[in-house]
């Protein structure tokens, strides 16, 4: 039997998140998720996309991609998601420059 569909507490975390740490991002900023999570909660990915090369570098200096990584799985745990699952819960941060470069998200991301 398949579980729940845990699509959006992910959404809504997500959201929650770009609210929370709004002046953290630079414009732009794009959230999408994928995985088998109504088979088990734990084969979730979440990705982060900034504009830019640039934009991801100073993420990554500065801490961003780290908080956001925190701050996502804190939020997900608040909504509801499976607290169990949460250690595997992959939280990631790239740019929409390197996405394209590399052949669009599907070709990317496999």
């Amino acid at each position: 039997m398949l579980g729940p569909y845990y699509g959006r507490i992910v959404r809504r975390s997500t959201r929650q998140v770009l609210t929370r740490l709004e002046g953290c991002f630079p414009t732009g900023v794009e959230t999408f998720h994928y995985g088998a999570n109504y088979l088990d909660p734990k084969h979730l990915a979440i990705w982060f996309l900034v504009p830019t090369n640039a934009d991801l570098a100073r993420a990554r200096t500065s801490g961003l991609e780290e908080r956001v990584r925190d701050e996502t799985k804190v939020t997900l745990a608040r909504n509801g998601y499976p607290a169990r699952s949460l250690p595997d819960v992959a939280v990631g941060m790239d740019s929409s420059e390197n996405v394209e470069s590399g052949g669009g998200r599907y070709r990317y991301f496999k």
